[in-house]
């Protein structure tokens, strides 16, 4: 999990462009809200080694905010969890 939020966040980044291409319906503040959500995700993660339970709801936020993200740009409930961010 870390190493995929790690890996996610600079292609949201750097490949933006690309990733919209695919995604022409998808709005420009999307990308880096996503790699946001990924780089919180690899901190919450090394939280939630140390037995903090603010790491564990910090992960249900940025799911959260993953999902809205998804609904709103009609990907609906199951790309959501083949595609989570963060």
């Amino acid at each position: 999990m870390m190493i995929g939020n790690a890996a996610s966040a600079p292609v949201y980044l750097f490949a933006s462009d690309f990733i919209g291409q695919a995604l022409p319906q998808a709005p420009a503040w999307m990308f880096p809200v996503l790699a946001m959500g990924g780089i919180l995700n690899v901190v919450f993660a090394v939280a939630l080694f140390q037995w903090k339970k603010w790491g564990f709801y910090g992960f249900v936020a940025t799911a959260a905010i993953a999902l809205a993200i998804n609904l709103s740009m009609g990907l609906g409930i199951g790309n959501h969890f083949l595609d989570s961010p963060g």
